[in-house]
């Protein structure tokens, strides 16, 4: 019998089966899905067990607490109609789309939960690595999405500062501020000229150095194939965002919250909180336990997500 906490690939399923079972598991599931099954299916859900949870979940019934309809550049949860208020979450570095897909539940049937494509999606649809051009189209396709209806924006890591460079392209385009923005453990430090990103020649050998900062969980790392499409993607999103022309914080007349983890080697407690200096409105600086991917554990989420929806 075949071990359900086995790893696939270990067992000699190469890339190439990986493309064909994904692609025959899209076939028989067809119109049962409520999403298009992921490229990186196997690289992201490694053993059977994995895959198997991941499927059920994506399985449309009756007793799905949350359908999810996609848009393009966007998953969603439910329809417009149903809710009163909007949250748009952005991907930390190298993250997908449906990184907060746990988190869905977790909220107040009132919010309607938008997870925005990371920045990945965006270089590969513009086929560019402007990180100013990459703002604009995401701008752009939420401010599609705002109505009279409030709505918050949260990011982590990279995803925060996306939030920041989205909701300043909004305001000069539209002035419907979000009416809170959450930012969790991006260090302020990173906007400037000597930042670890652009002081750092990056090849791939030296972003995975600097990536050690942010305390990878090991069961990524121990997946080589996943692992390293998760370098890949987020060295490219790193390529994009040093592009960035911003030289200096412009200030939102918006509540801030930021968030900062006590272990967090890459997002300090003192770069985080120099994020005050972005608001002339109110900002709250919560602390909260483990690493650069605190955000993940059962504990932060759910302390994250109540902290959001007061701000709603």
């Amino acid at each position: 019998s075949i071990d359900r906490k086995a790893g696939l690939i270990s067992i000699g399923l190469d890339s190439l089966m990986a493309v064909e079972l994904r692609n025959k598991l899209t076939q028989s599931l067809g119109d049962s899905l409520n999403k298009a099954l992921p490229a990186t299916l196997i690289l992201t859900h490694p053993t059977i067990e994995e895959l198997a949870k991941f499927l059920s979940e994506q399985l449309v019934t009756t007793q799905e607490k949350r359908a999810l309809t996609t848009d393009v550049g966007l998953l969603m949860s439910g329809t417009t109609n149903e809710f009163k208020c909007k949250l748009f979450m952005f991907p930390y570095l190298g993250g997908g789309v449906n990184v907060y897909n746990e988190w869905v539940n977790l909220f107040d049937k009132s919010v309607q939960v938008n997870m925005v494509a990371p920045l990945q999606y965006f270089i590969d649809k513009n086929k560019t690595l402007w990180f100013d051009n990459i703002i604009d189209d995401i701008s752009d396709l939420i401010i599609k999405q705002l109505d009279d209806r409030p709505y918050v924006f949260f990011g982590h890591s990279l995803g925060a500062f996306v939030a920041y460079s989205v909701s300043l392209a909004i305001k000069n385009k539209v002035d419907k501020l979000p009416q809170n923005l959450s930012l969790s453990a991006f260090p302020f430090s990173a906007l400037g000229d000597n930042s670890i990103f652009k002081s750092t020649t990056l090849n791939k050998e030296t972003f995975e150095e600097v990536l050690s900062l942010f305390d990878i969980p090991q069961d990524l790392k121990n997946n080589d194939a996943a692992y390293e499409s998760f370098v890949n993607v987020a060295l490219q999103e790193v390529l994009c965002f040093i592009t960035h022309s911003r030289k200096v914080c412009d200030r939102l007349d918006i509540p801030v919250t930021a968030f900062y983890y006590s272990e967090d080697r890459f997002a300090t407690k003192e770069a985080v909180d120099l994020w005050q200096n972005c608001t002339s409105g109110k900002f709250d600086l919560i602390p909260l336990s483990g690493n650069h991917f605190g955000p993940f554990t059962n504990e932060n989420n759910k302390k994250i997500v109540r902290i959001i929806q007061s701000k709603l």
